[in-house]
């Protein structure tokens, strides 16, 4: 029963969610339609596909919470809204999506049976697709917190609650971008890589994993993680008993994998090539970026909190989040997680240390974590060389795609923290609390901020409304 309802709770979340957040309330919302609409429509549809867009940009005054204000006659080309191109080095709007393109390219595919011609349709079915991705990735949310339930002690299970109801993760629900689509593969991804660990995945998982970190690094840059998160998956899946095998199954699954990769290139030439110069970039930038990181400064400040912000609740146009107070609170949240989960670490080598007799599991849970922790750091400084290196504020959204290893840490650190302050039921206690806190918070956020404010808006304190 308590299942159900929760099953529920989730489905109505999502769907009032759909319901509240209005078309074209995302940053780069028209460049990917835009796209999709070109693929969907048979011929040279991008006239056809800039037009519609940018009509019903305007139908849904999507000038208003961008602060710009309705032009007097509206543009032709949405490479002629200047606050769309504002920092693209081209005057061509595809460019602005750095070209990864593999994602708009198969889902006009997809559409193309359901009449191109009807736009608006299109737009609410392509929120629907991010619906359905953004509800695969939490069943394999759920799968994988269940599946390391097992090996830990403590409630892990009820970090699926917590993914849930994160209002910044749940908005990816609504976008017509590849945002659900990445955070679906990378779940899929994280659930394949831990059973593989675990010695609990078949043979069959590995060609799995290489093709959705294929897909993963022509769809998006935060995808990118994926592939490098490949090429080390068989230093944790390696034991004494096995690792010929290991040996054999990765020079095997190599080979695969490049010609997967050339294969995607006759179909894709641009996804591919683009990805590829994009990952250039990043790794002849990385000699210089790197060591910034070594040397904090005003801009770094600033950085890391708009990342740890935006992860928690920035929707829109980045102008809508939550108060002051709130923040500070989310903030200290986050300290205090860090704080738990080093303590945990401590904890854990300590008792290695000094218990000769150790558990068979904790050699699992080590390689897990690590593998947890690996991920993270390609992917936070993969942001930081990208954006941060370069006086660019990145989001939060894009760590999403690891929701599985930052959730699986952070009950960890919540749960320790509990046990620091209260050593008896103490983890329990600040988990179930931090899990009805979120849950009345989203509430809030909906009913009292996306609901007034995007729809029923008359007058407000932001640019623009």
């Amino acid at each position: 029963m308590k299942k159900a309802i929760w099953v529920a709770a989730i489905l109505a979340s999502t769907v009032i969610l759909q319901i509240a957040v209005p078309p074209f309330q995302s940053p780069d919302e028209p460049h990917h339609f835009a796209a999709i609409l070109m693929a969907a429509k048979e011929g040279d549809a991008r006239d056809w596909a800039e037009s519609e867009t940018i009509r019903l940009m305007d139908r849904y005054d999507w000038w208003r919470p961008a602060g710009v204000g309705r032009p007097e006659t509206l543009p032709e080309r949405i490479s002629d809204v200047t606050f769309l191109m504002d920092g693209a080095k081209s005057d061509d709007f595809l460019i602005r999506l750095n070209g990864h393109l593999l994602y708009h390219k198969a889902l006009g595919r997809i559409l193309r049976p359901l009449g191109s011609d009807r736009a608006e349709r299109l737009y609410w079915i392509c929120r629907i697709v991010s619906l359905a991705f953004y509800l695969i990735a939490i069943y394999f949310v759920f799968l994988t917190l269940r599946l390391l339930a097992g090996l830990w002690k403590i409630p892990i299970i009820q970090g699926f609650i917590l993914v849930a109801f994160l209002p910044q993760f749940a908005l990816v629900s609504t976008a017509v971008s590849p945002d659900a689509f990445i955070l679906c593969l990378g779940s899929i991804f994280i659930w394949g890589a831990i059973r593989l660990i675990m010695g609990k995945g078949p043979t069959a998982l590995v060609p799995l994993l290489v093709v959705i970190a294929g897909a993963g690094f022509l769809s998006d840059r935060s995808g990118f993680f994926m592939a490098a998160l490949l090429l080390a998956l068989p230093l944790f899946i390696a034991r004494r008993k096995n690792w010929q095998d290991v040996v054999v199954g990765t020079i095997f699954f190599a080979v695969f994998g490049i010609l997967l990769l050339y294969a995607a290139a006759m179909y894709f030439p641009l996804s591919v090539e683009r990805s590829v110069l994009t990952l250039k970039g990043v790794l002849d930038n990385a000699g210089k970026a790197v060591p910034q990181l070594l040397s904090p400064d005003r801009f770094q400040v600033q950085y890391w909190l708009f990342l740890i912000d935006t992860f928690f609740l920035r929707f829109g146009w980045l102008a809508f989040g939550a108060p002051a107070w709130i923040a500070w609170l989310w903030r200290l949240a986050v300290l205090a997680i860090g704080f738990g989960f080093v303590a945990y670490a401590i904890d854990g080598i300590r008792q290695r240390w000094r218990s000769p007799q150790r558990d068979p599991e904790s050699g699992t849970r080590i390689r897990i974590l690590l593998f947890a922790l690996l991920g993270i750091a390609l992917q936070v400084v993969g942001m930081w060389v990208y954006y941060g290196s370069n006086g660019i504020l990145t989001q939060g959204r894009y760590l999403f795609p690891l929701i599985i290893p930052l959730v699986l840490i952070g009950i960890i650190g919540l749960h320790r923290l509990g046990e620091l302050i209260r050593p008896r039921r103490g983890g329990a206690i600040i988990l179930a609390s931090s899990l009805v806190l979120e849950i009345f918070f989203l509430s809030y956020v909906v009913l009292a901020w996306i609901l007034p404010k995007f729809n029923l808006t008359i007058q407000g304190r932001y640019p623009g409304i």
